[in-house]
C-alpha cells in the first residue's frame, strides 16, 4: 500500500512538473515570440520606408520599447526557474535575506543559523526550493509563532544537510491524503539528486523537516563546498 502511495505520488508530481514546463512553453510562445515578432516588424518597416524619417523613427521606437518588453518577460520566466540572487548571493545569503523578510512581514519569528560555505549550482536550486517548500508548509499549517532553519556540512559521510523546524500542532503522516503535493515534491527534489528528505511530526509536537544531499567524494576540507569554515563546522 505504502509503494503504491509512493507510486502514485511520484506520478501526480511529474505529471505537475509537465504542466509547469508546458506553461513555460505557452508563456514563451504568446509573450516572447510573439512581442519580438512584433518587434522585428517594426524593424522591417522602419528599413524599408527610407523615405521618411519620422515614420522610421516611430517604427523604431517601438520596436525598441518590444524588445525590452520581450527582455523583462524573459527575465521573469528565467527567475522563476532559477532566482538570479541565487548566483549573485549564493544560497546561505540568499535564505538568510528571505528568511529575514518573512520575520518582517509576517507574524513568525525565523531563526536561521548556517556555515559560510557555497555549494555547487546542481544542488543550490533543489535545496533552495525544498527549503523555501518546507517554510512555506509551517507558516501555513503549523499554527507556530516561530520557525527555525539551519544548514550545515558534515564530514562522514559528507553532505549538506538542512532542517526546518516549527513548534506547532504537528500531524498525522499517515492520514496526509497522497494528493499532498508539497510533501512529495520536496521528497522527489531530493531524490532526484541522490538525496533524501523525511518527515519527524506527530499531533501535538510539531514538525521537522530533514534533508541530506551528498556532497561527493571531496574532502571534507576542499574549498569548492566550504569557504571559511570545514564541511564539519
Amino acid at each position: 500500500m505504502k509503494q503504491l502511495r509512493e507510486k502514485r505520488g511520484t506520478q501526480e508530481l511529474l505529471e505537475a512538473f509537465d504542466r509547469e514546463r508546458e506553461l513555460v512553453a505557452l508563456e514563451l510562445h504568446d509573450n516572447v515570440l510573439q512581442t519580438m515578432a512584433s518587434a522585428l516588424h517594426h524593424i522591417q518597416a522602419a528599413h524599408q520606408d527610407r523615405g521618411s524619417s519620422t515614420q522610421s523613427r516611430s517604427s523604431l521606437l517601438e520596436a525598441f520599447r518590444l524588445v525590452r518588453q520581450s527582455i523583462d518577460a524573459a527575465r521573469g520566466l528565467m527567475g522563476g526557474l532559477r532566482p538570479p540572487v541565487l548566483d549573485r548571493l549564493g544560497l546561505v545569503e540568499t535564505l538568510r535575506y528571505e528568511l529575514a523578510q518573512v520575520s518582517q512581514e509576517s507574524e513568525v519569528e525565523v531563526s536561521f543559523e548556517a556555515a559560510d560555505f557555497h555549494l555547487p549550482c546542481e544542488l543550490e536550486l533543489p535545496l533552495y526550493r525544498i527549503i523555501r517548500e518546507a517554510v512555506a508548509n509551517a507558516r501555513k499549517h503549523s499554527g507556530s509563532d516561530s520557525l527555525h532553519v539551519g544548514l550545515h556540512l558534515q564530514a562522514r559521510p559528507h553532505e549538506v544537510v538542512a532542517e526546518v523546524r516549527d513548534h506547532g500542532k504537528g500531524f498525522d503522516p499517515s492520514a496526509v491524503p497522497p494528493g499532498c503535493l508539497g510533501l512529495v515534491s520536496m521528497h522527489m527534489r531530493a531524490k532526484l539528486i541522490g538525496g533524501t528528505c523525511y518527515v519527524r511530526t506527530a499531533v501535538g509536537r510539531g514538525t521537522t523537516v530533514v534533508v541530506k544531499l551528498p556532497l561527493g567524494k571531496t574532502a571534507a576540507g576542499d574549498r569548492t563546498y566550504g569557504s571559511n569554515q570545514s564541511p564539519g563546522s
